[in-house]
């Protein structure tokens, strides 16, 4: 949805198809790690009844969010997204921190869920080392040790 400042009530108009916000939405929330983790995370952790259950948890998860959000959607018809609902609820410091640290999360996200091939790439050309997800205390101290060695 965007802003339409020739709107008189206030109001936003769509320019998405329901179909086009639910494909959206479930892109963003599903990703491509719900495709891979099972499979290679899991499976071999948790064994077939463990990943249902995480699986299942997941979803039960997304649907409260996606609730809340479709409360405050209706509540606050304004573009920005948790920002904006942040800052409406609790005010700009809070807007603040929470932004923060959605922006944290992301990053950390992409680091930490890089392929065998982008980290074989990324050694290439010159990174020192990378630490895997589930962190393992000792992986990650030897590749800071060998780091540091090699200062």
């Amino acid at each position: 949805m965007r802003f339409d400042n020739n709107n008189s009530n206030n109001q936003m108009t769509r320019y998405l198809s329901p179909l086009a916000i639910w494909a959206l939405s479930f892109g963003c929330a599903v990703g491509w790690g719900s495709f891979v983790m099972p499979g290679t995370t899991f499976l071999p952790m948790a064994g077939t009844l463990g990943t249902v259950i995480g699986v299942a948890a997941g979803a039960m998860l997304m649907l409260v969010i996606g609730y809340n959000y479709g409360f405050l959607i209706k509540r606050y018809p304004d573009s920005g997204g948790t920002l904006t609902y942040v800052v409406r609820t609790f005010g700009y410091d809070h807007g603040f921190i929470s932004s923060w640290f959605l922006i944290l999360v992301y990053i950390t996200i992409i680091w930490a869920n890089a392929m065998k091939e982008d980290q074989d790439k990324s050694r290439e050309l010159g990174m020192n080392g990378h630490i895997p997800k589930p962190l393992d205390v000792d992986v990650m101290s030897e590749i800071i040790s060998e780091t540091l060695r090699r200062r």
